[in-house]
């Protein structure tokens, strides 16, 4: 996010060229963040996790002027997606910060765990991304009182 910003301030392209390329590795990690670093052990519980398609709404914002506009509208859909239908559980007002790779509840220590932090950040994310796209469906949605954050 630094880089973007520093080059759309400083007009450098070669910050902006950092920027570009630190999104596209993050981007190729989607299905694999943690890489050889991931501690699970082959063949046990696969979860997603919630913080790449929060941090995702953000940070495509921050970047924009990098980014081409189909493939902006694009980053910004799945994430909005990921976060309000995916991850948000309406049945239990919350939202969750691991899943199976199927999407559903893992009855596990980590499909437990909830991360007040996360889901606040998500909102206020999604909420930016309801003013910026003139959705304001986005917005009274989580204003309703049945979310729990």
């Amino acid at each position: 996010m630094a880089f973007g910003q520093l080059s759309k301030a400083s007009g450098n392209q070669e910050y902006a060229d950092i920027a570009r390329k630190t999104f596209d590795i993050i981007l190729s990690k989607v299905n694999n963040p943690k890489g050889k670093w991931d501690k699970s052990h082959p063949g046990t519980r696969s979860l997603k996790n919630f913080a790449l398609p929060m941090i995702l709404c953000n940070l495509a914002l921050e970047i924009e002027h990098l980014l081409e506009k189909d493939f902006l509208n694009k980053t910004i859909d799945t994430c909005i997606h990921e976060v309000m239908d995916v991850f948000y559980r309406p049945d239990l007002g919350l939202v969750v910060e691991n899943l199976t790779r199927d999407n559903k509840l893992s009855d596990t220590f980590e499909g437990r765990l909830l991360n007040p932090g996360h889901a606040i950040e998500a909102m206020w994310f999604i909420m930016d991304l309801g003013e910026r796209l003139n959705r304001p469906e986005l917005i009274k949605l989580l204003r309703v009182s049945q979310y729990r954050w």
